[in-house]
């Protein structure tokens, strides 16, 4: 319901995915339905294995809120224990 709102609503959504083959490919799978069935254009990030934290941490959610000011973030393939992050 809620990403079905946000489309709805034309809201700013980013979207937070992993750096192994299924969290890309599970983020290039949604830009691919946002692009081919809403208007919407949501910004991403993946992290960098060698230089970031596995998962949503604080210091990555808060460049992506700063870069894409989202009302909605999407974690794909991780963030069910980034608690600070989310």
């Amino acid at each position: 319901m809620r990403l079905l709102a946000a489309i709805q609503n034309n809201e700013r959504i980013a979207i937070f995915g992993d750096y192994d083959a299924d969290g890309i490919t599970s983020v290039s799978i949604l830009l691919r339905f946002f692009h081919e069935c809403t208007p919407l254009r949501p910004g991403w990030k993946l992290p960098n294995r060698q230089t970031d934290h596995y998962d949503l941490d604080l210091v990555a959610a808060k460049k992506m809120v700063a870069e894409f000011q989202p009302t909605l973030v999407i974690c794909i393939d991780n963030g069910t224990n980034a608690a600070e992050g989310v």
